[in-house]
């Protein structure tokens, strides 16, 4: 299911991928609407799932940490054996 987005609902995403640390009132401001109605919409917004979650970006270099990478692993099967094998192969990782 599409959304039909108007221009104030398409300021609000852009100020939250800026920076959604902002407070419903710091958005609103910026986005010229008071308190009730910018939340309002963002809710409709988060309800609709246009807006999934808020991220935080970590400056990697700061803590040492060069890549970030995320791994998903499948296994075949979950019996304890497995699941042991791959316990112990991952803890050979230091990360």
């Amino acid at each position: 299911m599409t959304i039909k987005l108007d221009e104030t609902d398409l300021k609000i995403l852009i100020v939250l991928q800026r920076d959604a640390d902002l407070s419903i009132a710091e958005i609103g401001e910026r986005v010229g609407l008071s308190h009730t109605p910018c939340w309002r919409r963002i809710r409709k917004l988060q309800d609709a799932k246009v807006i999934t979650g808020r991220y935080m970006r970590i400056d990697g270099e700061k803590i040492d940490f060069d890549v970030s990478i995320f791994v998903f692993v499948k296994l075949d099967t979950h019996t304890s054996e497995v699941l042991d094998r791959f316990e112990h192969a991952t803890l050979s990782v230091p990360e």
